[in-house]
């Protein structure tokens, strides 16, 4: 059987996410400051979504054994580069071979403005999680965009 993951289900499949929490006094400081680390999910709401969630380990057990071929193309994975990337053993797809495919319709070709959009809830949400939106994958894109050519050497940074 041939499945195609889009973002939601590599999202799913991290049973944690990144997470700013305390770490305590430093040495002779009287204020306490946050570190960025990791926190186990909330279960959903939605019982029904959450047994669908919980059910992404035997799917992720059925393409290690072969039995299921998972394949994405290259735009998802752009777009799942903002996603939680943590240790394999929190990963209900750790070690799942997941093959490239050409997309069905080409996204990129999209308009501006759509991008632009995108790009602005993409910013929503992570201010949202409580993070600096300027730490962003998209700003760091954007930044590079933005670099002259006097920056490349040879073709490369």
């Amino acid at each position: 059987m041939r499945v195609m993951l889009d973002n939601s289900i590599p999202g799913h499949s991290q049973l944690c996410d990144w997470a700013m929490g305390p770490q305590g006094p430093l040495f002779g400081a009287q204020s306490h400051c946050e570190v960025l680390g990791v926190a186990r999910k909330k279960p959903h709401d939605d019982a029904a979504f959450q047994t669908q969630v919980d059910s992404l380990f035997t799917i992720g057990r059925l393409i290690r054994e072969k039995r299921i071929e998972a394949f994405t193309y290259g735009e998802l994975r752009c777009e799942s580069m903002q996603q939680f990337i943590g240790d394999p053993m929190l990963d209900a797809l750790a070690e799942c071979e997941i093959k490239t495919c050409p997309p069905a319709i080409e996204r990129s070709a999209s308009s501006e403005a759509a991008i632009s959009r995108s790009q602005e809830r993409a910013t929503r949400r992570i201010e949202k999680r409580g993070l600096d939106a300027r730490l962003s994958q998209i700003a760091f894109i954007q930044m590079l965009c933005e670099l002259g050519e006097g920056f490349l050497r040879n073709g490369r940074l």
